[in-house]
């Protein structure tokens, strides 16, 4: 099979997942309209309940980078303080899970009959509600629809004989996980990495699963630079929440890799558990989050007060403090 009889499908397919992502998170924002503040504000009374809406807003965006520059924009605004956009990021870090584990149940197959509900609401009705609705749906089609789309040429590769000996021989955790980041930097989203991550072992690409939980922890830090470019000309207690963002995913992959390579039973209990390779992929994924945001959640007072320390506000001039 010529390169590129791969490369235009799974070129096409990605895009495909991109603009109907798009679409679909387009939707849904503005489905919520000005209600976002309102529930913003009784969301994060508590840690746990601006946990749980960060899984939410990103299981609604479909996109962990961008409900963690929202979060960022709203510390800038100051509708919310360092210690709740810390929360929301850990469940941030879930919500991005949900979009792999519709994948991995290979929610694509429907994908037409989404696009075809979504574009008859969408085209021909005119309530405003319903109209708004189709075109939710219809982008949730057209994310899926790319899947099915970039899994079928994906299908065909993997039966080269060249192609599966490099994948086998792709065994460093350090290029797996370098593989992850620079990807999810390019593209700015960590669903579309892991989608196609998900996609290529539902095609039966042969990637090990020590590879794919590599990649997975190198996806989880290259989120992290998009929030990094938001906050450059937000205000100090923004930086703070995007510096935690970053060294979150930093520090939870170096010490989830360790852990890997220390106890190797870990990616054997996720083997024993799902036979279904795309399956393990998104339960990692999964499990990862959550393990993190359970571990980092008790404690994020004191990391907002450590971050208030590497960030210091700026001091005022003298001539300005005597004035004041």
């Amino acid at each position: 099979m010529g390169t590129m009889e791969v490369l235009l499908p799974v070129l096409g397919g990605f895009g495909l997942f991109i603009y109907g992502m798009k679409i679909m998170s387009a939707g849904l924002k503005e489905a919520a309209g000005e209600q976002m503040r309102k529930v913003l504000q009784r969301a994060t009374s508590n840690r746990f309940f601006a946990a749980t809406f960060g899984v939410i807003l990103t299981i609604i965006l479909n996109s962990s980078t961008a409900s963690t520059i929202m979060v960022v924009s709203f510390v800038n605004s100051g509708l919310i303080d360092l210690v709740q956009a810390i929360a929301i990021k850990l469940g941030a870090n879930v919500g991005t899970t949900f979009s792999g584990q519709l994948i991995a149940f290979r929610i694509d197959q429907y994908a037409p009959f989404f696009i075809f509900v979504g574009a008859l609401m969408y085209m021909f009705i005119k309530q405003p509600k319903l109209k708004k609705l189709g075109r939710i749906i219809l982008g949730f089609g057209l994310l899926f629809f790319g899947i099915a789309t970039l899994s079928s040429p994906l299908r065909e590769l993997a039966r080269e004989p060249q192609f599966e000996a490099f994948l086998i021989n792709f065994t460093s955790p350090v290029l797996a996980l370098l593989a992850g980041f620079v990807f999810t930097a390019i593209v700015q989203s960590s669903t579309a990495a892991t989608g196609i991550l998900i996609a290529a072992h539902l095609s039966g690409v042969p990637i090990a699963f020590e590879t794919s939980a590599f990649i997975i922890l190198g996806v989880n830090i290259g989120t992290s630079i998009t929030t990094l470019l938001a906050s450059i000309p937000a205000n100090r207690e923004s930086k703070r929440a995007a510096l935690f963002h970053i060294i979150f995913d930093i520090v939870g992959s170096i010490v989830f890799g360790t852990l890997i390579f220390i106890i190797p039973g870990i990616l054997g209990w996720f083997e024993a558990t799902w036979t279904e390779p795309a399956r393990q992929v998104a339960m990692f994924h999964t499990l990862y989050n959550v393990a993190t945001m359970l571990l980092f959640l008790p404690f994020i007072r004191q990391v907002a007060c450590a971050l208030e320390r590497i960030v210091p506000n700026k001091e005022l001039p003298l001539e300005e403090g005597m004035a004041n």
